[in-house]
C-alpha cells in the first residue's frame, strides 16, 4: 500500500472520554487542513480517539467532527438523578445511537487505514482492529470498531465482549506503526508520527507515611487509576522516542500541552466549556506543528 511513498504520516489520537475535545478543537482549528485525509496516510486511536479517527478517515471535516463532538458529549454522559450502586455509570444507548449517525457505513468503506486496539474480554487476548488486511474485519460497521474500543468497564457498558483499548495501549504508538509495517508495506524509517493527547493533570504530592498506612483497595483505587493510565501513555512516548533515536522509525512529537484539573471527570460534559477555552490558547502553537510534521522529509 505505501511501498512507493517517500513518508508515511501517521495521526494517532488518545483515549480519555470527554477530553476528547482536545485534540479535535486544535486538529478543528486547522482552517488551511479541512479534510486530513489529503495530508494523512493512516490513523491510530484509543477509546474516544478511535470515534475521531475514524470519522476523519471517513472523509468528514475535522470541525464538523468537533461541532458533533460538542453536542453529543452532554447527553451520551448525561448524570442520573439516581444513585450509582452498581454496574456501570452510564448505558450505552446514547453512545451507540451517536456513533451510528457519526459512523454509519462498513469499516473497509473508510478512506484511510485507521487501527484500533480492544481487549477480548472472553478470550483473554489483545484484538486489534485493522481495515488494511480483507480477511478480518472488513464487514465490521464502522461504529462497532469505535464502540469495542470505548468500553471503559467503570463507565459503561462491555461491548460483544470488547473492552476499553487504553488497557492496551492509550496512546497507541506501537500497536499502530507495527500493524502499518504488518499488512500496509510501511517501512518503519519512513513513518513519521504525530500523537495527540487529551490533556494532563498536575499530580498531588503524597506523604509516604500517610501511604504506607492505606489499608484498603478503596483508597488505593482512584490512584492506581491514573498511576496505570499516565504509566500506559510514558510507556508508549518513550518507546516512541527511543525508537526513533535509534534510527528505526523515521520522527515523533507527541503534543499535549493543555492542563485539566484534577476534580475532573473524564465523563463530564459541564467542564466542556472551560476546556474549550483553555485548548483555545494552544491554537497557533498547535498549528505551527502540525505543518513542520507535514513538512518533514
Amino acid at each position: 500500500m505505501y511501498a512507493s511513498r517517500d513518508r508515511i504520516k501517521v495521526l494517532i489520537i488518545a483515549g480519555g472520554g470527554v477530553f476528547g475535545q482536545i485534540p479535535i478543537q486544535l486538529l478543528g482549528s486547522l482552517s488551511s487542513h479541512d479534510a486530513l485525509n489529503d495530508e494523512v496516510d493512516a490513523f491510530g486511536g484509543t477509546s474516544v480517539g478511535s470515534e475521531l479517527c475514524l470519522a476523519i478517515a471517513d472523509g468528514q471535516k475535522t470541525i464538523d467532527v468537533f461541532n458533533t463532538f460538542r453536542k453529543d458529549a452532554p447527553v451520551i454522559f448525561k448524570k442520573s438523578w439516581l444513585p450509582h450502586l452498581c454496574g456501570p455509570q452510564f448505558n450505552d444507548k446514547e453512545l451507540n445511537a451517536a456513533l451510528q449517525r457519526l459512523l454509519p457505513g462498513k469499516y473497509k468503506e473508510l478512506e484511510k487505514p485507521v487501527i484500533v486496539p480492544t481487549f477480548d474480554f472472553e478470550s483473554w487476548a489483545v484484538k486489534v482492529y485493522d481495515n488494511i488486511d480483507y480477511r478480518d474485519d472488513q464487514d465490521v460497521m464502522a461504529w462497532e470498531v469505535a464502540r469495542a474500543s470505548s468500553s471503559a468497564p467503570y463507565y459503561l457498558p462491555v461491548f460483544n465482549w470488547f473492552l476499553d483499548g487504553g488497557l492496551i495501549e492509550n496512546i497507541p504508538v506501537i500497536t499502530t506503526l507495527t500493524a502499518l509495517a504488518d499488512k500496509a508495506e510501511a517501512d518503519f524509517e519512513r513513518m513519521d508520527v504525530l500523537a495527540l493527547g487529551t490533556g494532563w493533570e498536575k499530580m498531588p504530592k503524597l506523604n509516604l507515611k500517610r501511604i504506607n498506612k492505606w489499608w484498603t483497595g478503596l483508597t488505593w483505587l482512584p490512584y492506581l487509576l491514573k498511576m496505570l493510565t499516565r504509566a500506559n501513555e510514558m510507556a508508549s512516548v518513550f518507546w516512541a522516542k527511543t525508537l526513533v533515536d535509534k534510527g528505526v522509525i523515521g520522527s515523533f512529537k507527541y503534543y499535549n500541552p493543555v492542563e485539566i484539573d484534577g476534580s475532573w471527570d473524564m465523563t463530564d460534559a459541564s467542564v466542556l466549556p472551560e476546556v474549550e477555552e483553555r485548548t483555545d490558547k494552544f491554537v497557533p502553537q498547535f498549528e505551527e506543528v502540525f505543518n513542520n510534521w507535514l513538512e518533514i522529509k
